[in-house]
């Protein structure tokens, strides 16, 4: 057997030995304070915890800017003969608003179904502007 041979065979039995020793002080209860993060692991605990914080950031950032919405003010409103929800969202729409969100706004208002129409019905109609 060469010197180089016995070397490592030697240095083999040395690293054995002392993991045995580390293997045998480590407390039986496995408590965390006999655990060693490697480098892998630390990099791997700090970019979890940055992506925890970064997601409670963004989702918590929305949460806080968001306020309740006011329910609109409302007016009553009569129907007529010949009126329909058309007409009316033009009366109460301001410059540049769609029709069909006026429309769907009155329907959402008033709590309807159908765009339907009666004389002498009474709906409620929201204050623009």
């Amino acid at each position: 057997m060469s010197e180089r041979v016995a070397r490592r065979r030697l240095a083999a039995q040395e690293r054995a030995a002392a993991r045995a020793r580390r293997v045998a002080s480590a407390s039986v209860d496995g408590s965390l304070t006999d655990l060693e993060l490697t480098r892998r692991g630390r990099w791997v605990l700090w970019s979890a915890a940055l992506a925890v914080a970064t997601g409670m950031a963004v989702m918590g950032g929305g949460a806080l800017a968001s306020t309740p919405e006011l329910p609109p003010e409302v007016v009553p409103h009569t129907v007529t003969e010949g009126e329909n929800l058309w007409g009316l969202a033009e009366t109460i729409a301001l410059p540049g608003d769609d029709l069909r969100d006026v429309v769907e706004l009155i329907i959402e208002v008033n709590g309807r179904a159908s765009a339907s129409l009666w004389a002498g019905e009474q709906i409620l109609l929201p204050v623009r502007g």
